[in-house]
């Protein structure tokens, strides 16, 4: 919802939430190339995981923490009528799948973590 100019918003509102999308976008954009880079260098060069199961337990526990915020990210976007926090509830949904490669790697496949790590970036 955008409004027009005012004397005291002189951009009008709704437009700093574009600009705040934009810099959200370039963020994740650079975090999805530093995230692909390592995988790919994981790929050609692994190295074992220290504490699998711990970081399985992390894992778990990072996922169910990331799903509520999902829920509460896009209940609020829905509620502002913010497309931006709406768009990012199933960008943070995606990350879950890093439980599922610390699942992985507890059970033997280690390679899991830089495939699933490529497959999961937007």
């Amino acid at each position: 919802m955008k409004r027009g100019p005012t004397n005291r918003f002189t951009y009008g509102l709704g437009r700093v939430e574009d600009l705040a999308g934009v810099a959200l976008v370039l963020v994740i954009l650079l975090s999805a190339i530093a995230a692909a880079y390592e995988a790919v260098c994981r790929l050609f060069h692994p190295y074992p995981v220290g504490a699998p199961s711990v970081l399985a337990v992390a894992a778990l526990i990072g996922f169910l923490a990331n799903e509520l915020a999902v829920l509460i990210r896009m209940r609020a976007g829905k509620e502002i009528h913010s497309a931006a926090r709406v768009a990012d509830g199933p960008h943070a949904r995606v990350d879950g799948l890093f439980a599922a490669s610390a699942g992985a790697i507890k059970f033997g496949y280690p390679m899991a973590d830089p495939v699933i790590g490529l497959r999961s970036r937007p």
